[in-house]
């Protein structure tokens, strides 16, 4: 599986790209913006401060436009850090569901997600608006393009998570996450849009560490 990946950045009182940069070479990705068959991060960058919804939509639509041919498209936020050896863990997982059902899976896991039984769960596939964690989602090729064809023309002011959970959830599709969490949210209090809260929806509990294999 092809799977072509683009962080999302914006600028930050305390910069964080670097790290997840570094993560990502670890999980299994170079740096660059080479024509490597998908195994090349492409980083986007948010220079006009468009708000979370049209730059989340811009670098998917960036990823897309960039990696046609990919089957899936991994979409990351530039303060996540992920388990060494994580697209390995990937090619062998994807898909937990049918293809036409997807909406997205994501390795990262909030605390309040957190499920009993490890592996992939779509147990938050009914929270419509009040869906969160989009720091590091993978789409499809196939949901990838619905996203940007069916969510993408709101420009609403909402944030990314939001409009996709309700889209997700008017169209009977899935959202997937994993337990144990396979990535970290690293910059709580840290965003120059002011939310800095810390809480179950936006950090890890049981994230096993960079070094760790899935």
């Amino acid at each position: 599986m092809r799977i072509a990946t683009v962080v999302l950045t914006a600028p930050r009182p305390k910069p964080t790209l670097a790290r997840t940069l570094r993560s990502l070479e670890a999980a299994g990705r170079s740096r660059g913006d080479g024509p490597t068959g998908g195994r090349c991060v492409r980083v986007y960058r948010d220079r006009e401060s468009s708000g979370h919804f049209r730059a989340y939509m811009a670098a998917l639509h960036h990823a897309v436009q960039r990696d046609a041919a990919a089957d899936a498209y991994f979409l990351v936020e530039d303060d996540v850090v992920v388990c060494r050896g994580l697209y390995a863990y990937l090619q062998r997982t994807l898909w937990p569901g049918p293809d036409e059902k997807l909406a997205l899976c994501s390795p990262y896991c909030p605390q309040a997600y957190r499920q009993k039984t490890r592996g992939w769960s779509d147990a938050q596939s009914g929270r419509g608006l009040s869906l969160a964690g989009s720091q590091a989602w993978v789409f499809s090729a196939w949901s990838a393009r619905a996203v940007l064809a069916e969510v993408a023309p709101l420009c609403t002011v909402h944030n990314a998570d939001r409009e996709i959970g309700a889209w997700a959830k008017a169209t009977g599709r899935q959202v997937w996450y994993h337990t144990p969490s396979l990535g970290q949210h690293v910059g709580i209090r840290n965003s120059s849009l002011g939310d800095d809260t810390l809480n179950s929806l936006r950090i890890a509990g049981d994230f096993p560490g960079e070094e760790a294999c899935p």
